[in-house]
């Protein structure tokens, strides 16, 4: 694993807390009972609406203990205080180092966070992993490393294609793109699919969340 020092959401005074978000039951009890054999405090659910309504002291302003959850099971609250707050610790388990995730987790360091890849991850590993976390430092596995260096290294947009990302964002088909533009379909569609190759994406709808985080997503092109 890699560490990186970070200034963040440390877990509070009186004892290690810790809050599970794993949607697979035998998978979810098998972490409650690493964390449990390890002195934490535990509270979890199969899903982040369920998580919620466990955390009251995140009602009242008071630091959360640090979130231990599946990536795909970043929405709602959790996604508005990893991106937009930035108040959470958390430890991200992710199947495979995809790349519009690792896009908006790389941007959520701050508080500290550790994504890992789970075939990397020893289960028991994660309350140490944990406590790096509430410390205030930033955790990554091998694999995900890689993945953050090839997404810093990605070829760099032109302003045609910045343009392209835009309308993209606004939700335009690759005709209305093409309309928009005065080019031909084929060369709207070709241009939305060397970007997101560039990007390292797989859909529009990738495209068009990354768009909003970097900045692209303003006004009419």
């Amino acid at each position: 694993m890699n560490g990186d020092k970070g200034e963040g959401t440390r877990t509070p005074g009186g004892g290690w807390r810790v809050a599970i978000c794993e949607p697979d039951a035998l998978t979810r009890r098998a972490i409650e009972n690493i964390f449990e054999g390890a002195g934490f405090v535990v509270m979890s659910a199969a899903d982040i609406e369920g998580l919620e309504k466990r955390m009251p002291e995140k009602k009242k302003g008071s630091p959360p203990p640090v979130v231990v959850t599946d990536a795909g099971c970043v929405t709602g609250w959790l996604a508005e205080e990893l991106f937009t707050r930035r108040r959470v610790g958390s430890v991200i388990l992710m199947a495979e180092p995809e790349a519009a995730l690792l896009e908006r987790f790389t941007r959520a360091m701050n508080p500290p966070c550790a994504v890992l890849l789970r075939s990397e991850t020893d289960p028991d590993e994660l309350p140490q992993i944990v406590r790096l976390v509430g410390r205030g430092y930033s955790v990554t596995s091998p694999a995900i490393t890689a993945a953050r260096t090839a997404l810093a290294n990605r070829e760099a947009l032109s302003v045609r294609e910045k343009q392209i990302v835009k309308l993209v964002a606004q939700g335009l088909t690759n005709a209305q793109i093409a309309e928009r533009l005065s080019v031909s379909m084929h060369t709207a569609k070709e241009h939305v699919a060397q970007i997101l190759k560039k990007q390292g994406l797989r859909r529009r709808i990738d495209l068009a969340a990354w768009a909003h985080d970097n900045g692209l997503n303003g006004t009419r092109a």
